[in-house]
């Protein structure tokens, strides 16, 4: 079934549309073609750009998609990364309109969960990073890079997916130095972005002012080193393709 060069989904179809580019020289997804049938004129139209008759489509095919893994596919995952890369279908993918089984963000999970897949890694970790670019820490943050970090240190896994992998948290780090704590320290550990000290009982106040001055200035130099890890996340190294900002990401 992965060879199947064309699908169709309710009045979406999906077809490729040329030969896998290799995994050295771009970070994309299969090339595909992504219509849906227009009700009034019965002909194909592009997904791309957005229309809110597309959206109608989109929706109507993700309720299934959604569903299984019977849905793991090329060509599908390939069209989650198309979608993701739209500001429109991305809020769609994370949206209440097309949960299943009342779980919000069923299709940023759905997509995590083909990343682990084979045949469909490569394409769903190009829409995981497409989905991820641009987005705060929230909560399905901590999941994502769980299972990122464990799919890279997995020597089972094949030398393309891990690299993959890495270019979508090296694209996370690019997010804010939030992001880049999460990557650096996982989410059990507690933020100071967001943590604030409580006093302390039996404490004296001049004190908890000296224990206050300590902590700002390890927060600035914590700080400083979450800035370091974004910078060298997105430097280019012999081992890895360029940045994300430099290579194509499709």
């Amino acid at each position: 079934l992965t060879a199947l060069v064309q699908l169709s989904i309710c009045a979406l179809r999906v077809s490729k549309n040329g030969a896998r580019v290799a995994v050295e020289k771009a970070f994309v997804s299969l090339p595909i073609t992504s219509e849906f049938m227009t009700s009034g004129a019965q002909a194909w139209s592009k997904l791309v750009p957005w229309s809110k008759e597309g959206e109608q489509s989109v929706k109507t095919a993700l309720a299934l998609v959604l569903k299984s893994s019977a849905s793991f596919h090329p060509l599908l995952a390939s069209l989650m990364a198309m979608l993701a890369k739209n500001d429109k279908y991305k809020e769609l993918l994370a949206s209440d309109t097309v949960a299943v089984g009342g779980a919000k963000g069923s299709g940023l999970r759905h997509i995590l969960a083909m990343c682990q897949a084979p045949d469909v890694s490569l394409d769903a970790l190009v829409a995981l990073c497409n989905a991820m670019q641009g987005c705060e820490v929230h909560d399905m943050t901590h999941i994502i890079v769980d299972r990122l970090l464990d799919q890279i240190q997995d020597d089972r896994s094949p030398p393309a997916v891990r690299l993959y992998a890495i270019q979508v948290l090296r694209a996370m780090s690019a997010n804010g130095d939030k992001m880049a704590e999460q990557l650096l320290l996982g989410s059990s550990s507690p933020s100071v972005y967001t943590d604030v000290a409580a006093p302390v009982a039996g404490v004296p106040a001049t004190a908890g002012k000296d224990m206050a001055g300590k902590d700002m200035a390890q927060q600035r130099q914590y700080k400083a080193m979450i800035g370091t890890l974004r910078t060298l996340l997105l430097l280019k190294s012999p081992s890895f393709p360029a940045p994300l900002s430099a290579v194509e990401v499709g």
